[in-house]
């Protein structure tokens, strides 16, 4: 019994880590907003928007997706994540984040905030 609740409690902590982690899939041709708020936001809320964050994205499809960072409609950053590989991007409080893919991928998207 003892240890059936220490596995609960180590379960429990394990999955609260990823409690800001989102898997997107992404269709070809296709762009999406994932972080923001209000028209446009397609997927994913940043927890921390309004403050300095880190976005990390990690590529679990087998084609490569564009990234691009924007700050009131101008784009601060455009770049490709390569398939099995993860970025990280330091966002401003306002930043939003847009995906733009030109093939079926998938994406890991999590966020983190700065200290």
């Amino acid at each position: 019994m003892k240890h059936f609740l220490l596995l609960l409690i180590v379960a429990g902590v394990l999955s609260s880590c990823d409690a800001y982690k989102t898997t997107l899939e992404l269709d070809p041709s296709q762009s999406m907003g994932i972080t923001g708020i209000g028209p446009g936001q397609d997927a994913v809320i940043n927890p921390y928007f309004g403050y300095d964050s880190f976005i990390i994205i990690k590529n679990r499809g087998e084609n490569p997706f564009g990234v691009r960072i924007q700050n009131n409609g101008e784009i601060i950053k455009r770049t490709d994540v390569a398939p099995a590989t993860t970025a990280r991007f330091k966002l401003n409080g306002k930043d939003r984040v847009f995906f733009d893919a030109t093939s079926k991928s998938v994406a890991v998207v999590r966020f983190e905030a700065i200290d």
